[in-house]
């Protein structure tokens, strides 16, 4: 089982990484053939195996307790969330590199006030030039 995170960036809106919502069945001689010498993913149609994984398998929480304080033991303080269909995976996502390792999931509903809110987001309709993006879990 994979624990990602994830930032509610609407009421009814989750960004998270694609290998989160993606199932690689790639074995290490299939990943060298995909990836190549460079680890830089060669043909997207050459990765039958990535596909994503069953909504059954991708679950989301929110909480109105410090993430820092979360005990997987303890789930009283956790809401579970109604994902609408399958997540929208950028485009060039890039399993080899993890370049462009972002996924955005639609909820059913919004998420109850009490438990989360979105963060806030510039209003400017001007896309800056670099985005920097920070995680846990993968080197």
């Amino acid at each position: 089982m994979t624990h990602c995170s994830a930032v509610q960036i609407s009421r009814r809106h989750i960004l998270t990484a694609a290998h989160c919502v993606l199932d690689d069945k790639l074995d290490d001689e299939q990943r060298e053939t995909v990836c190549g010498p460079l680890r830089k993913f060669i043909n997207p149609k050459s990765v039958p195996n990535l596909f994503y994984k069953p909504l059954k398998h991708i679950e989301a929480y929110a909480t109105s307790s410090h993430a820092g304080r979360l005990r997987y033991q303890d789930q009283s303080n956790l809401v579970k969330l109604e994902i609408e269909g399958l997540p929208y995976v950028h485009k060039e996502y890039d399993p080899c590199t993890l370049d462009n390792d972002i996924a955005l999931i639609e909820l059913k509903s919004n998420v109850p006030r009490e438990v989360g809110s979105p963060i806030c987001m510039r209003e400017n309709e001007e896309l800056a030039d670099k985005l920097t993006s920070v995680g846990y879990g993968l080197d």
